[in-house]
Protein backbone atom coordinates (compact mmCIF):
# COMPACT_ATOMS: atom_id res chain seq x y z
CA UNK A 1 0.00 0.00 0.00
CA UNK A 2 1.22 3.49 -0.89
CA UNK A 3 -0.25 6.77 0.33
CA UNK A 4 0.04 9.70 -2.09
CA UNK A 5 -0.61 13.39 -1.51
CA UNK A 6 -1.52 15.06 -4.81
CA UNK A 7 -1.79 18.81 -5.44
CA UNK A 8 -2.97 19.96 -8.89
CA UNK A 9 -3.19 23.65 -9.80
CA UNK A 10 -4.83 25.10 -12.89
CA UNK A 11 -4.67 28.87 -13.35
CA UNK A 12 -5.94 31.26 -16.00
CA UNK A 13 -4.79 34.85 -16.39
CA UNK A 14 -7.04 36.60 -18.89
CA UNK A 15 -5.78 39.28 -21.27
CA UNK A 16 -8.57 41.51 -19.99
CA UNK A 17 -11.28 41.39 -17.36
CA UNK A 18 -14.05 38.87 -18.04
CA UNK A 19 -17.59 39.26 -16.73
CA UNK A 20 -18.74 35.62 -16.74
CA UNK A 21 -16.94 32.30 -16.48
CA UNK A 22 -18.61 28.86 -16.64
CA UNK A 23 -16.42 25.93 -15.62
CA UNK A 24 -16.28 22.21 -14.93
CA UNK A 25 -13.38 20.62 -13.07
CA UNK A 26 -12.71 16.88 -13.05
CA UNK A 27 -9.92 16.93 -10.52
CA UNK A 28 -11.03 14.30 -7.98
CA UNK A 29 -9.63 10.80 -8.55
CA UNK A 30 -11.95 7.79 -8.55
CA UNK A 31 -12.11 5.30 -5.71
CA UNK A 32 -11.80 1.86 -7.26
CA UNK A 33 -10.30 -1.56 -6.40
CA UNK A 34 -6.76 -0.17 -6.88
CA UNK A 35 -7.07 3.12 -4.99
CA UNK A 36 -9.10 4.76 -2.25
CA UNK A 37 -9.55 8.53 -2.02
CA UNK A 38 -9.06 9.40 1.66
CA UNK A 39 -9.45 13.18 1.39
CA UNK A 40 -10.20 15.57 -1.42
CA UNK A 41 -10.78 19.32 -1.61
CA UNK A 42 -11.07 21.93 -4.32
CA UNK A 43 -10.24 25.60 -3.73
CA UNK A 44 -11.44 28.16 -6.28
CA UNK A 45 -10.04 31.71 -6.40
CA UNK A 46 -11.76 34.19 -6.52
CA UNK A 47 -13.95 32.50 -3.94
CA UNK A 48 -17.28 34.04 -5.03
CA UNK A 49 -18.07 31.17 -7.42
CA UNK A 50 -21.42 29.37 -7.28
CA UNK A 51 -20.42 25.69 -6.91
CA UNK A 52 -22.27 22.39 -7.46
CA UNK A 53 -21.12 18.80 -7.96
CA UNK A 54 -22.37 15.78 -9.87
CA UNK A 55 -21.08 12.44 -11.22
CA UNK A 56 -20.63 12.14 -14.97
CA UNK A 57 -21.22 9.10 -17.20
CA UNK A 58 -17.89 7.51 -16.18
CA UNK A 59 -18.52 8.02 -12.44
CA UNK A 60 -16.08 10.91 -12.16
CA UNK A 61 -16.94 13.63 -9.64
CA UNK A 62 -17.43 16.89 -11.53
CA UNK A 63 -17.29 20.24 -9.76
CA UNK A 64 -19.26 22.79 -11.80
CA UNK A 65 -18.85 26.45 -10.93
CA UNK A 66 -19.53 29.80 -12.44
CA UNK A 67 -18.17 33.25 -11.71
CA UNK A 68 -20.76 35.92 -12.36
CA UNK A 69 -18.55 38.80 -11.38
CA UNK A 70 -15.74 40.59 -13.21
CA UNK A 71 -12.37 38.90 -12.71
CA UNK A 72 -8.96 38.93 -14.38
CA UNK A 73 -7.72 35.54 -13.22
CA UNK A 74 -9.06 32.20 -12.08
CA UNK A 75 -7.25 29.55 -10.05
CA UNK A 76 -8.37 26.06 -9.10
CA UNK A 77 -6.31 23.98 -6.66
CA UNK A 78 -7.25 20.36 -6.02
CA UNK A 79 -5.66 18.62 -3.02
CA UNK A 80 -6.17 14.87 -2.61
CA UNK A 81 -4.81 12.07 -0.45
CA UNK A 82 -5.05 8.63 -2.08
CA UNK A 83 -4.13 5.17 -0.85
CA UNK A 84 -2.99 2.96 -3.72
CA UNK A 85 -3.28 -0.84 -3.57
CA UNK A 86 -1.57 -2.58 -6.48
CA UNK A 87 -3.61 -5.59 -7.56
CA UNK A 88 -2.34 -5.62 -11.14
CA UNK A 89 1.26 -6.29 -11.97
CA UNK A 90 3.46 -3.29 -12.69
CA UNK A 91 4.28 -2.95 -16.39
CA UNK A 92 7.81 -3.80 -17.47
CA UNK A 93 9.90 -1.05 -19.05
CA UNK A 94 9.59 -2.56 -22.54
CA UNK A 95 5.77 -2.58 -22.17
CA UNK A 96 5.60 1.17 -21.51
CA UNK A 97 4.86 3.43 -24.45
CA UNK A 98 7.47 6.17 -24.95
CA UNK A 99 6.93 9.77 -26.01
CA UNK A 100 8.15 8.92 -29.54
CA UNK A 101 5.14 6.61 -29.99
CA UNK A 102 2.80 9.13 -28.36
CA UNK A 103 3.99 11.76 -30.89
CA UNK A 104 3.49 9.46 -33.90
CA UNK A 105 1.11 10.37 -36.73
CA UNK A 106 -1.07 7.33 -35.96
CA UNK A 107 -1.66 8.42 -32.35
CA UNK A 108 -2.13 12.08 -33.33
CA UNK A 109 -4.77 11.02 -35.86
CA UNK A 110 -6.53 8.73 -33.36
CA UNK A 111 -6.77 11.46 -30.70
CA UNK A 112 -6.94 14.55 -32.93
CA UNK A 113 -10.12 15.84 -31.27
CA UNK A 114 -8.33 16.24 -27.93
CA UNK A 115 -4.77 17.22 -28.84
CA UNK A 116 -4.84 20.77 -30.26
CA UNK A 117 -3.36 23.47 -28.05
CA UNK A 118 -3.64 27.20 -28.39
CA UNK A 119 -1.69 30.00 -26.74
CA UNK A 120 -4.32 30.00 -24.00
CA UNK A 121 -4.40 26.24 -23.31
CA UNK A 122 -0.80 25.12 -23.75
CA UNK A 123 1.13 23.83 -20.73
CA UNK A 124 3.23 26.45 -18.99
CA UNK A 125 7.01 26.41 -18.80
CA UNK A 126 6.92 24.88 -15.31
CA UNK A 127 4.79 21.92 -16.51
CA UNK A 128 6.86 21.40 -19.65
CA UNK A 129 10.07 21.30 -17.62
CA UNK A 130 8.61 18.62 -15.34
CA UNK A 131 7.99 16.18 -18.20
CA UNK A 132 10.86 16.16 -20.70
CA UNK A 133 10.16 14.60 -24.12
CA UNK A 134 12.35 11.59 -23.32
CA UNK A 135 10.23 10.54 -20.32
CA UNK A 136 8.04 7.46 -20.81
CA UNK A 137 4.30 8.02 -20.79
CA UNK A 138 2.94 6.25 -17.70
CA UNK A 139 -0.33 8.11 -17.20
CA UNK A 140 -3.63 6.23 -17.38
CA UNK A 141 -6.77 8.30 -17.62
CA UNK A 142 -10.40 7.84 -18.56
CA UNK A 143 -10.87 11.31 -20.00
CA UNK A 144 -8.55 13.51 -22.04
CA UNK A 145 -8.67 16.70 -19.91
CA UNK A 146 -9.41 17.32 -16.22
CA UNK A 147 -10.70 20.85 -16.64
CA UNK A 148 -12.82 22.85 -19.06
CA UNK A 149 -13.38 26.58 -18.97
CA UNK A 150 -15.71 28.90 -20.81
CA UNK A 151 -15.65 32.64 -20.27
CA UNK A 152 -17.17 35.79 -21.67
CA UNK A 153 -15.06 38.93 -22.01
CA UNK A 154 -16.58 42.36 -21.61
Amino acid sequence: MTRLSIVHKTAYKYNRRVTLSYNEARMTPLTDPQQVVLESSLKITPSQAAVSTYRDYWGTRVTAFDMQMPHERLEVVATTTVEVHRVERVALDDEIVGWDVMASDEIRDQFSDWLPQSQLTGPGRKSSASFPPSSPARIRTRQPWPFSNGCAAK
